[in-house]
């Protein structure tokens, strides 16, 4: 089964329709569309950039969200009509939509423990980005809730393993552009996510890990965006918990 399995990942698929260069520039281009769309929603909102309100950072982050899924699937229009199956938007045909989404969640609730076990988490509780879920539910929680479950796992997957991942994996093999990947998926983290080591590099690191692996097997970007979900599913449910049941 586990021969399979690593023979499935290490198949290769075709090359995708664009240049390496071009993800990588789309790639950068989503870290600064980050830090100007947290700029719009200081401006909204009020406050300071190094220190915006909670619902100043959950504009930000729907917005970026917004703007670099809009900006891929436009730029992948533009080169092909089928743009759906040149970002692998369909489902997968080696593992069923519900194993996904159990892989997704219960690789969540894995991570988190390995935090909480290595007292890497501190008090975070989820990602900064998502702060406002650590609260009461307001218009703040309920935009961070949508990015969390919606937003970024379509912006950030259709970027990472819908544009980035195939295009690594033509030239460098799969497992290269597994690792790489997830490199990539770290430096935008550490850009995103702000200090603290858990959210900004190992957390990252290790659902990037568990992602791009499935997209690799699955060979379906639509099923890294369910798995990604159920990460988000996962941060909206622990703070739930945590606001619920706060520790003493």
């Amino acid at each position: 089964m586990l021969q399979g399995f690593f023979a499935r990942i290490r198949t290769q698929e075709e090359a995708p329709v664009w240049p390496t260069v071009i993800v990588l520039l789309l790639t950068v281009g989503y870290a600064i569309i980050w830090i100007a769309a947290q700029l719009i929603g200081v401006t909204i909102t009020g406050g300071d950039l190094t220190a915006p309100s909670l619902l100043g950072q959950a504009i930000g982050a729907a917005l970026a969200s917004l703007v670099i899924t809009l900006v891929v699937v436009q730029w992948v229009r533009r080169r092909t009509s089928d743009w759906r199956s040149a970002l692998h938007l369909e489902t997968s045909h080696t593992l069923p939509l519900f194993f996904c989404l159990l892989i997704g969640l219960g690789s969540a609730w894995a991570i988190d423990l390995i935090g909480v076990l290595l007292h890497l988490k501190d008090t975070l509780i989820v990602p900064p980005a998502l702060s406002a879920l650590v609260g009461p539910i307001t218009a703040a929680w309920v935009i961070s809730a949508v990015v969390a479950l919606v937003l970024q796992p379509i912006g950030e997957e259709i970027l990472l393993r819908g544009m980035l991942y195939p295009s690594l994996a033509a030239p460098l093999g799969n497992v290269r552009a597994i690792v790489l990947t997830t490199a990539i998926s770290i430096g935008l983290s550490i850009i995103l996510a702000g200090p603290g080591l858990w959210y900004a590099a190992i957390q990252p690191a290790l659902m990037s890990l568990v992602i791009t692996t499935l997209r690799a097997h699955t060979r379906s970007t639509q099923m890294a965006i369910v798995a990604r979900a159920m990460f988000g599913l996962f941060f909206v449910l622990s703070a739930l918990i945590s606001a619920r049941f706060p520790s003493s």
